[in-house]
């Protein structure tokens, strides 16, 4: 990124309060106490903090070209201040105008599930081949995606980026900025109901990666997904890009298991234009079969030969908090996948703790939000799945936890094997009490619920 305060000025249709239109910006930052000599500063305004009060902080620390919403403050003449309406949309602005600076194919990665265990495994592909930038962390939003744009690199040669969402236009707003040459929808299901009202709503939403598509593009989506197949069956002719679908029942690139080797991983079978290939998939959980296809799929479309991408597969590992399986120092094993929860999530990482061998099959289950008024039944069910998948003790955690408990004894759970709790510190009692040397124990729930803060607890 390199950009004078002039050409900021034109993007972001902005008005110079201070300084001079030739100083040049190589990077842009919003947090004030990561700024560094040559970066713009956008202030934003958040919940808890507007940061427009660390101006004069930045300023200390060599800053001389920020944005701003307010004009009562006194810039020092050498500082470049441009006033603009909204911060966080000018961030998108220049972002947008970085991206069509950069001449190399964006894929992007959406949907209720999956999206970062399928980015990962596509980047780890692409880079048999390809100088691959991924997006980092959870920044996949209105403020994450555009900082995602100014990392890349100029010796870059494509890019992976993950969009998130729980309202409409919000996938949208990221596209207009992104311009992803391909774009990948791994599912739909109840994820964000509560904002969107309708699993019908949730498709809208995700199909909205295609709102920038045209007839040299592509998008990538999960057939067996019912909502979404149906959704794009609908709109099919209407669609300026091309379209490739993947799935185990159906699909254009059609996976069928071979073999479940538990925390080993597991074997599959690809077949996509007559032709037959074997891959191995080095993390547990067989769930994870429609993300691997999700990523072979785009890996196919730019022409990857099979042999990168199986061996690009095999290096793939999890991120922080998505199915991490690590040995606890009291003796226990801990599947950590606590980042994010859904109903479908939830269902998925129960396979994984039944194939996991140990004695006991402990759950220790967060709410998962933005259900509305779905919440009560969805925890319910829940509760019943995890005594279906043979779980032998529920440890439920916050406002839902009564509601999985209740699930769980209509499955037929002694109520003796189910703990609800209201506190994190009474899940960790509970967890020092019954878990023993050789039991496995699943933690799972929503982002809001940090149950890593329960993993950190019990395994220091």
């Amino acid at each position: 990124m390199k950009l004078s305060v002039k050409e900021l000025m034109q993007i972001v249709n902005g008005t110079l309060l201070s300084g001079n239109e030739e100083t040049v910006v190589t990077d842009i930052s919003i947090d004030s106490r990561k700024v560094k000599k040559g970066d713009l500063f956008v202030p934003i305004k958040g919940e808890n903090h507007d940061g427009h009060t660390f101006i004069p902080e930045v300023i200390e620390k060599g800053i001389t070209v920020v944005l701003t919403e307010k004009d009562s403050f006194a810039f020092p003449k050498e500082v470049s201040a441009i006033l603009v309406k909204d911060t966080v949309e000018a961030l998108g602005k220049v972002a947008a105008a970085t991206r069509e600076r950069l001449k190399i194919p964006i894929v992007a990665v959406t949907g209720s599930s999956g999206k970062t265990t399928t980015k990962e495994m596509l980047s780890a592909i692409l880079e048999e081949q390809y100088k691959t930038y991924r997006s980092y962390g959870n920044f996949n939003n209105h403020i994450g995606l555009p900082l995602n744009i100014f990392q890349i690199k100029e010796d870059d040669e494509i890019a992976v980026l993950e969009m998130g969402m729980n309202h409409r236009q919000e996938i949208s707003y990221l596209v207009h900025i992104a311009k992803p040459d391909v774009g990948i929808i791994t599912n739909v299901n109840m994820c964000h109901i509560e904002y969107l009202g309708s699993m019908e709503e949730i498709a809208n939403a995700k199909m909205e990666i295609t709102d920038c598509m045209t007839e040299k593009d592509l998008l990538i989506y999960n057939k067996d997904s019912e909502y979404l197949d149906k959704k794009v069956e609908e709109i099919k002719d209407a669609l300026l890009c091309k379209t490739l679908s993947f799935g185990m029942k159906e699909g254009e690139v059609k996976g069928t298991l071979l073999e479940d080797n538990g925390i080993e991983g597991f074997s599959f079978m690809v077949e996509y234009q007559d032709q037959k290939m074997e891959f191995i998939c080095p993390v547990p959980g067989t769930h994870n079969l429609y993300n691997a296809l999700g990523a072979i799929s785009a890996a196919l479309s730019f022409q990857i030969p099979y042999e990168s991408i199986r061996e690009g597969l095999k290096k793939y590992r999890p991120v922080k908090m998505r199915m991490q399986i690590t040995k606890g120092k009291a003796g226990y094993t801990i599947i950590n996948d606590a980042y994010n929860a859904n109903p479908e999530s939830m269902k998925a990482a129960f396979g994984v703790l039944r194939s996991c061998e140990g004695n006991k099959k402990i759950a220790v289950l967060g709410d998962m939000l933005e259900l509305g008024e779905f919440a009560s039944m969805a925890h319910a069910k829940v509760g019943r799945e995890a005594v279906n998948f043979g779980i032998d003790t529920l440890i439920c955690y916050g406002e839902m936890a009564e509601h999985y408990a209740i699930g769980a004894k209509m499955a037929g759970l002694s109520e003796e094997n189910i703990f609800v709790c209201n506190l994190k510190e009474k899940v960790i009692e509970c967890i020092r009490k019954i878990a023993l040397p050789g039991d496995v124990i699943l933690f799972k729930g929503s982002r809001g619920m940090k149950l890593e803060e329960v993993i950190e607890s019990i395994d220091r």
